[in-house]
């Protein structure tokens, strides 16, 4: 037992030296140590980045502390957090071989309290992190440690979102004048206290290292981000801080999410998303997403999308961007105009904002869209199209519309009982109708419709106001409208007809059809009409 514990003292010992670096500055040798919780990583590529943004080309960098999860994980730890938590060393290159005593570290000082001013501890008193705004670098405060070190703590604003603590450590090492500067984005007020003791944390380890100690007192690490029932993580392990965090930077401030037609408040929509489906997203994905500002990648399949309505509940209203949606639909379908699509679909969404109270109601509307026989085809969508087809509703005579060459035809009918019936043949399907001079329209039945349908000779957009009819036991039915072309009856192909369309029942060759030329003559004795171009 003894010689294992032995043995795991050696190995931990020997991966720990491992990790420390050192540098020669002039003649003497700057011992950089392996820190808990940060990596340090001069020679590495990811540091080029941080020394091109903060190191003056008068200094050289000479070691560079970043936090294991931003090294580890990057790409997202930067585009999430920014630029954050991390310490660089570096030396002026006129002093790399000056021999600094405490006499000229004092004098070196003197001019760097005249630079930095007058602390002011007051500077966040009272304000809420978000009430801060720094136009320029403000020190915070200022210490003096054992005439080795001198820190200059201060807080400035990149822009209106995010504020910086910088601390800037002058140090007097192996009688060596080293600077090594600290920075975090402070989130809340803790940050600033956080901050101070990490500087400290890797500044005193920097000491000691070199066999060189200071009584520097605040000196632990303090991590930014507490794990706890709020926090939740990519599927690889990166903390992506609480659902709210996350929520505010994705949303920019705005009141409500409006997504794939939904409006929602971001704190349910993100809370249920986060815990069902963003969650199982690598760091990788919702880094390139944020680059990107693809956050089309934050939303999921219907099915997770389900899940997640399902999880927010009723707190949700239709949102304006079903009108984008609604839009596709329409260009796709292609029988539209952009601006007809666009006066349907506003339609439609002020419609929707008055019908849909919860999800299930979305859904219902969804699946029932596609369907003619539904109450979302018939009460929502149909209508909204009817208000704005300029076509009009009846069937009137106009010689643009029938084609032939002679300017009349024989139509032979054929006796059927009392009655007659006549061959209609519509876009090439033969079909013979009851001729019902008493009939108002030209009616056909559902199979019909269908045969049509699947045939692509008509589509949704031939469709027009429906019509109530009455029928012979006195009850009124009603049916949808549809606009047909194609219509041969005898020498004559009619064009811009409506008709309409009933479940039951047969079909009726009514004044609908008659009233398209410019007139006609009905010879019962001869069983024939005349129909005149």
């Amino acid at each position: 037992m003894r010689y294992i514990f032995a043995l795991i003292f050696f190995i931990v010992f020997n991966f720990n030296y491992s990790q420390d670096n050192k540098v020669n500055i002039g003649s003497v040798e700057i011992f950089l140590p392996y820190i808990s919780k940060y990596n340090e990583c001069v020679d590495k590529k990811i540091s080029k980045k941080y020394s091109e943004l903060f190191i003056n080309k008068s200094y050289d960098l000479i070691g560079f502390y970043l936090n294991n999860e931003t090294y580890k994980f990057n790409k997202i730890s930067e585009l999430y957090d920014g630029l954050s938590d991390f310490g660089y060393l570096m030396i002026n290159k006129e002093l790399k071989n000056e021999f600094i005593d405490d006499e000229i570290f004092n004098h070196l000082l003197t001019y760097t309290d005249s630079v930095y001013g007058s602390p002011n501890e007051n500077l966040i008193k009272n304000k809420s992190i978000d009430e801060i705004y720094l136009a320029k670098s403000q020190l915070f405060q200022s210490n003096t440690i054992d005439n080795k070190l001198k820190t200059y703590t201060s807080l400035y604003s990149v822009d209106s979102n995010n504020l910086i603590c910088s601390i800037d450590n002058h140090i007097n090492l192996k009688n060596r004048y080293l600077q090594f500067s600290y920075y975090v984005k402070i989130k809340n007020k803790s940050f600033v206290n956080k901050a101070i003791s990490n500087n400290n944390y890797l500044v005193k380890s920097i000491f000691n290292k070199n066999e060189s100690s200071i009584s520097i007192e605040n000196a632990s690490y303090k991590n930014y981000k507490i794990k706890s029932n709020e926090s939740f993580f990519t599927s690889d392990g990166f903390n992506l801080g609480t659902v709210k965090e996350f929520g505010e930077l994705l949303s920019e401030g705005k009141e409500f999410v409006d997504i794939n037609g939904i409006k929602i408040s971001p704190a349910h929509f993100w809370e249920c998303n986060a815990k069902l489906f963003i969650s199982s997203l690598h760091s990788n994905e919702i880094a390139n997403a944020l680059e990107k500002q693809d956050f089309e990648v934050f939303i999921p399949n219907d099915t997770k999308l389900d899940e997640i309505m399902k999880c927010i509940g009723n707190g949700f209203s239709v949102g304006e961007s079903y009108i984008d949606l609604c839009i596709d639909r329409y260009q796709t379908i292609g029988t539209y105009s952009l601006e007809e699509s666009q006066k349907f679909c506003r339609c439609e969404y002020e419609n929707l904002l008055v019908r849909v109270d919860d999800y299930d109601d979305y859904v219902k509307y969804y699946d029932e869209i596609g369907d003619q026989n539904k109450p979302s085809y018939n009460e929502i969508i149909l209508p909204c199209r009817n208000s704005f087809k300029k076509a009009k509703g009846s069937n009137l005579y106009n010689p643009n519309d029938i084609e032939g060459f002679s300017d009349q035809s024989i139509v032979k009918l054929l006796p059927d009982g009392t009655t007659f019936k006549v061959k209609l043949t519509i876009n090439g399907i033969v079909r013979y109708f009851v001729y019902d001079t008493g009939a108002s329209e030209l009616v056909i039945n559902s199979e019909l419709e269908k045969e049509l349908l699947k045939t692509g000779k008509i589509s949704l957009s031939d469709y027009v106001e429906s019509k109530q009819f009455e029928i012979a036991d006195g009850s009124l039915i009603e049916a949808k409208g549809i606009r047909l072309n194609n219509i041969v009856i005898g020498g004559f192909r009619v064009n811009n007809v409506i008709a309409y369309i009933t479940k039951e029942g047969g079909m009726l060759c009514g004044m609908g059809l008659m009233n398209k030329f410019r007139t006609w003559e009905l010879d019962k004795e001869n069983k024939m009409i005349t129909i005149y171009k």
